[in-house]
C-alpha cells in the first residue's frame, strides 16, 4: 500500500509540474516514471502470495533503500548548505550562470539570477560581471546576450559587463569564464540555490582560489524537482571526475 500511495504522489507532482511549467519542463518525466514504477510495484507486491524467501527479499530491498537514502541525504545536505551560504561584499568578479531563454526573453529562473546579481553589483560598484551562457535550441539569442540586456535595463553599466556566450553546460560556464577573469581574483557566482554546490565545486576544481556563492531564489512548486535533479547531476559530475 505504501508503494502505491507514494506512486500516486509522484504522478500528481508530475502533473503539477506540467501544468505549472509546461510539458518540456526539465526532469519532469522522472516523477512520472517513478510514480508508475512505484504504483506498479505496490500493486504486484500486494497480489503476490507468500513465498519462500520473501522476508529475505524484503530485508534486501529495505537495506538497499536505506543505503540510497543515506547517500541521497549526504549529497543533498551539501547542496542545501551551499544554497544557504551568503557571500560577503567586495568581490572583484561576479559570474552569473545562464539558464533558459524563451525566444529572446529570460525564463523565470534566469530573471531571478540576473536580478540577484544586479542587486549585488549596485552595492559593490567595483565588481565586474561575466554573464555566461551560450545559445541553445529554441533560444533566439544567447543566454549571455539576454543577461547583458537585462542587466543594462536594471541600471548596470555596460562597461562592467563581459559576455561569455559559448558554453553549453555548467562545466563550460566555469571553464570559459575563468579565461576572462583568471583564478586569482575574489569571485562570486550567482545561480539558483539548488545549483550552487556543483557550481562552487567546479570553480574550486578549476583553480579559483577565493570563491563564494550568491543564491537566487527558485519557484516553490519546482523546488523539489530541481533539488532532486541536482542530486543526480552532482553524482554524474563526481563520477566523471569534473568535481
Amino acid at each position: 500500500m505504501l508503494f502505491f500511495i507514494l506512486g500516486i504522489v509522484c504522478i500528481l507532482y508530475y502533473t503539477t509540474i506540467i501544468l505549472y511549467a509546461g510539458p518540456r519542463s526539465t526532469f519532469a518525466p522522472f516523477w512520472l516514471t517513478l510514480g508508475l514504477g512505484l504504483s506498479g510495484l505496490g500493486a504486484i507486491w500486494e497480489q503476490l502470495p507468500a513465498f519462500k524467501g520473501r522476508q529475505v527479499a524484503e530485508v534486501i530491498f529495505l537495506g538497499t533503500a536505506a543505503v540510497f537514502f543515506i547517500v541521497f541525504w549526504t549529497v543533498e545536505s551539501r547542496i542545501i548548505g551551499a544554497a544557504l551560504h551568503k557571500a560577503g561584499n567586495g568581490a572583484e568578479v561576479m559570474i552569473i550562470l545562464g539558464a533558459q531563454v524563451q525566444g529572446q526573453r529570460p525564463s523565470k529562473s534566469l530573471y531571478r539570477r540576473v536580478k540577484t546579481g544586479a542587486r549585488y553589483l549596485k552595492l559593490n560598484p567595483g565588481t565586474k560581471v561575466i554573464v555566461s551562457g551560450g545559445q541553445g535550441p529554441g533560444e533566439g539569442i544567447s543566454e549571455a546576450a539576454c543577461m547583458c540586456r537585462l542587466l543594462e535595463n536594471l541600471g548596470i553599466e555596460r562597461e562592467r559587463i563581459f559576455l561569455e556566450d559559448r558554453s553549453t553546460d555548467t562545466y563550460e560556464n566555469i571553464r570559459n569564464s575563468i579565461k576572462i577573469c583568471g583564478t586569482d581574483q575574489r569571485t562570486v557566482i550567482v545561480t539558483c540555490g539548488y545549483h550552487m554546490y556543483r557550481s562552487l565545486a567546479l570553480a574550486r576544481t578549476a583553480g579559483i582560489r577565493h570563491v563564494e556563492g550568491i543564491s537566487a531564489g527558485s519557484g516553490r512548486i519546482l523546488c523539489v524537482n530541481f533539488y532532486v535533479r541536482e542530486f543526480f547531476a552532482v553524482l554524474h559530475y563526481r563520477f566523471s571526475g569534473r568535481i
